[in-house]
């Protein structure tokens, strides 16, 4: 059985929530699972043999810093696994914007980074307006307002679909899952 390794990097704990989803649905399939914050490693931290999972939300437009910086320090070491990466950010709420192959910001990270994991998802989020600077408040309002989102503060919207973070983990315990995707070009 596989190991797999869920490497996350979370500013509001949205992100943390879903790797330790994907944590609870691996165990339960009797896959041997870590996860790992991600910071800056001197070295490669994962054991061999497991499965490296990159999970990172977006801010400001681009995954946050520890994920980029993780992905180009160890690129030749992704690249020549079985690999996945997962992409939370709000853009996913709509269903034009919810798979790999559909979303702006997985699709610029990925080719800014020369890399193919075998394995994609997108998640969408959530807003929590009172947990946020004025600043930031400000901002996504603006950004929701344009993008047709919720502006009202005062309640936590949660737009992420657990089903579908269910599936993901599915996959990532099926040693086959992406192979032929993979070969084909198409992510699952």
């Amino acid at each position: 059985m596989e190991r797999v390794a869920l490497l996350y990097a979370s500013r509001d704990g949205q992100t943390l929530r879903i790797v330790e989803r994907i944590a609870h649905c691996l165990r339960q399939r009797q896959v041997r699972v870590r996860i790992l914050k991600l910071e800056p490693f001197d070295h490669w931290p994962l054991d061999s043999g497991e499965l490296p999972v990159v999970c990172a939300p977006i801010r400001y437009g681009k995954h946050l810093p520890e994920a980029r910086a993780f992905v180009s320090a160890f690129h030749s070491e992704l690249q020549s696994q079985r690999s996945a990466m997962v992409s939370i950010n709000l853009t996913a709420r709509k269903p034009n914007r919810s798979t790999p192959a559909n979303n702006p910001y997985l699709k610029r990270f990925l080719q800014a980074n020369d890399w193919r994991p075998r394995i994609q998802a997108v998640f969408a989020g959530a807003l929590e307006y009172e947990r946020y600077p004025w600043w930031d408040r400000l901002l996504i309002r603006m950004i929701m307002r344009l993008t047709g989102g919720p502006i009202e503060g005062g309640q936590r919207y949660e737009f992420t679909d657990w089903t579908a973070v269910e599936r993901f983990a599915s996959q990532l315990a099926d040693p086959l899952a992406g192979e032929a995707e993979a070969e084909e070009g198409v992510s699952p």
